[in-house]
């Protein structure tokens, strides 16, 4: 059974205006990661699974992240790009192999440990309680209790698939996205 790390309360996070580098949308807009990575770890993430705070943000764009499956690496970056969202507004991009492999049957339960963790309410200020995956984006949802939706954020995540690059030519516009989960990309 995983530990959680005593961590401080999550503070309310506020949404802030995009700062562009050089004052221009075309070399993109500042992130503080120092601050994403201290409400990371106010969500009290178990100690033994991946910490990307430990990610030296600062010294590279590009990441390869391996290690034994069930060590938190997607999860964890999953919370960073929800806390991206809701510090800048910024949609993440998570992206699989083949268009099977992000079907709606096969990303049902990609968010179970996110919603079974608490996560969401913590992150969204208590604003939403839940996650829906429609036309391949993530959205925060709250769900009354008899199961229908009360309200339903902008998307958090995109997400797609390598084997549908030409279809994205022209037509696939984030941006700010500033986050790339691409994942599982070694196969056989």
């Amino acid at each position: 059974m995983a530990t959680k790390k005593k961590a401080p309360e999550l503070p309310a996070i506020e949404r802030e205006p995009l700062t562009y580098y050089d004052g221009h949308p075309r070399h993109g807009y500042v992130i503080d990661w120092p601050e994403i990575f201290r409400l990371y770890n106010a969500l009290g993430c178990p100690s033994e699974v991946f910490n990307p705070s430990t990610i030296p943000i600062e010294d590279a764009a590009w990441f390869v992240l391996t290690s034994e499956r069930n060590t938190g690496k997607t999860t964890n970056l999953v919370l960073i790009a929800m806390l991206l969202w809701m510090k800048y507004g910024a949609i993440s991009a998570y992206i699989r192999q083949s268009d099977e492999m992000v079907t709606p049957k096969e990303m049902k339960n990609f968010m179970n440990v996110i919603i079974n963790n608490g996560y969401v309410p913590k992150i969204t200020n208590g604003q939403y309680n839940g996650v829906r995956y429609w036309a391949r984006h993530y959205t925060f949802v709250r769900w009354a209790p008899d199961g229908s939706k009360e309200a339903e954020s902008d998307p958090f995540l995109w997400v797609g698939a390598l084997n549908e690059h030409e279809t994205y030519k022209s037509t696939l516009n984030l941006p700010t996205c500033n986050l790339i989960i691409y994942d599982e990309f070694i196969s056989s």
